[in-house]
């Protein structure tokens, strides 16, 4: 029980800091691919909550979202992973509003 709950904490000031910078830093947002159970004591829930589809459809249930501060709902649709650490997600295109998910 003790180590259990040194693990929480650590946790916990693991994600403290680079919140708190994103936040600082005006990020809308923070994306990760990674265990629900693990990432929900965070505050990150499912990325479909905000309209927000990851490239890979077989990630989905693992693909989830934190908002902070600048967090914009219109930001909506495909979110594309960049080489350089950085993303985006792009609303949908009139064509393809209505889609869950872009087409490949």
């Amino acid at each position: 029980m003790f180590t259990a709950t040194i693990a929480a904490a650590a946790s916990e000031r693991l994600w403290s800091a680079p919140l708190a910078a994103a936040d600082a830093l005006d990020a809308p947002m923070v994306a990760v691919l990674g265990d629900p159970d693990f990432y929900g004591r965070f505050g990150f829930r499912p990325s479909t909550d905000f309209d927000i589809v990851g490239e890979e459809p077989a990630w989905e249930h693992l693909f989830q979202i934190r908002t902070l501060a600048a967090y914009d709902p219109s930001v909506q649709g495909a979110f594309i992973w960049s080489v350089t650490g950085t993303a985006t997600a792009r609303t949908p295109s009139a064509s393809t509003a209505g889609r869950t998910r872009p087409s490949t």
